[in-house]
């Protein structure tokens, strides 16, 4: 009789390890993806296999990133905008773009926005240095500046070394002297934090004549030179790659000064002055002696031959143009 001993052996090959811990899978959601400009929007991560950390990016959205899982952003300009989103756990990062995701349209804006009484030049720089106001002063362009999209449409956008806009030599374009009114109001949006000159006729020499706005440094203040007089207002910080509303309204010897619609302060210059500058255009985005240029976008720009009030300029420093 064949008989067969069949011995098996069980070899332990050691604990079974836990399964490595899967990537995110990235996803995302907007609470809306057609804002129109000012609004916000909430992002909602939607990313699949428990992550742990976000990193967002929001081209044109303020803030421009953010490490929140579902952060809020502001678009205050139109256009067409990506978002990205990497998220990430202990088996990896994962990574989506969502190109032109969100469209940011105008508001529906009252046109105009507030009385035009008194309108002397108004700019659009919609590819262009025509004066919208209806009267006729047309601007020049030095250095062949380009136009990009704006805070409203398209805006004029300088180097900030050899390109900048003059307008013409007209008198209510300036300030008067002493016992007129005058007002200018724009948007602005600079590259680089340095000096940027957003409206200038001043002589820088003896007699001192003209006036001059200058974003000054840091730049945490605005300077205002009305003939010999050097005036200085503390602004809030503001950083470049963001639209912000400048005013200034002159009355008899008094100036205002006013940042996305707020009063800076109020202050007096020596009387009398030589405000006017005769014989000389005044010039957007640059210092006639050469020394101080734009660098960044200009929109939206009107010049007043009356003071405008606290509320038109709030009004004016809302998400609308002063005309559509």
């Amino acid at each position: 009789m064949l008989n067969l001993n069949l011995n098996s052996t069980y070899i332990s090959r050691g604990p079974v390890g836990p399964s490595p811990t899967p990537v995110p899978v990235v996803d995302f959601s907007a609470s809306t993806t057609g804002p129109t400009a000012g609004d916000s929007v909430t992002f909602t991560d939607l990313s699949t296999n428990t992550p742990t950390s976000w990193q967002w990016e929001f081209p044109g959205g303020t803030p421009t990133g953010s490490t929140s899982q579902n952060p809020t952003v502001t678009y205050s300009a139109t256009g067409s905008y990506n978002v990205s989103l990497s998220a990430g756990n202990t088996g990896g990062t994962g990574s989506l773009t969502k190109t032109n995701y969100i469209t940011v349209t105008a508001p529906a804006c009252a046109s105009p926005l507030i009385s035009t009484a008194n309108l002397e030049a108004y700019y659009k720089f919609d590819g262009n240095v025509n004066d919208s106001s209806g009267n006729g002063r047309t601007g020049t362009e030095y250095g062949s500046p380009t136009y990009v999209a704006g805070k409203f449409g398209q805006a004029v956008d300088l180097d900030g070394s050899t390109q900048y806009v003059s307008i013409p030599n007209y008198q209510y374009l300036q300030p008067q002297t002493t016992g007129t009114s005058w007002s200018m109001s724009t948007w602005i949006k600079y590259d680089v934090v340095a000096v940027h000159t957003i409206f200038d006729t001043f002589t820088y020499a003896p007699p001192y004549q003209g006036v001059r706005f200058r974003v000054n440094h840091s730049p945490t203040s605005i300077l205002v030179s009305v003939g010999a007089d050097n005036l200085s207002f503390t602004k809030p910080t503001s950083s470049a790659g963001t639209w912000y509303h400048f005013a200034a309204t002159m009355s008899a010897n008094t100036v205002k000064l006013y940042w996305d619609g707020t009063l800076l302060g109020t202050l007096t210059w020596s009387s009398p002055e030589t405000v006017y500058r005769a014989g000389v255009a005044p010039e957007i985005g640059r210092a006639p002696n050469g020394t101080s240029y734009l660098n960044g976008q200009i929109d939206d720009y009107s010049i007043w031959r009356r003071a405008l009030s606290g509320t038109d300029v709030a009004t004016l420093a809302s998400n609308c143009p002063l005309t559509s």
